[in-house]
């Protein structure tokens, strides 16, 4: 219905708009202070575990549809 190329200049506009959008508001980026003090994030192995997990079986899943 809307073609490649105007998929891809959708899609190209809204990665732009995210990345404008990340660069001027900036949450992601942690102050050098609040990295010391911060908790490390691996505090929980089994919940790792099962997220790796998680990721492989959608992984093998999205390779299946795709083939």
């Amino acid at each position: 219905m809307l073609g490649t190329f105007t998929t891809s200049l959708i899609f190209l506009g809204l990665i732009l708009a995210t990345v404008t959008y990340l660069t001027v508001t900036r949450p992601d980026v942690t102050e050098p202070d609040e990295a010391a003090h911060a908790e490390h994030a691996t505090g929980y192995p089994r919940k790792e575990r099962v997220a790796l997990a998680g990721f492989g079986l959608l992984a093998v899943a999205t390779t299946g549809l795709l083939l």
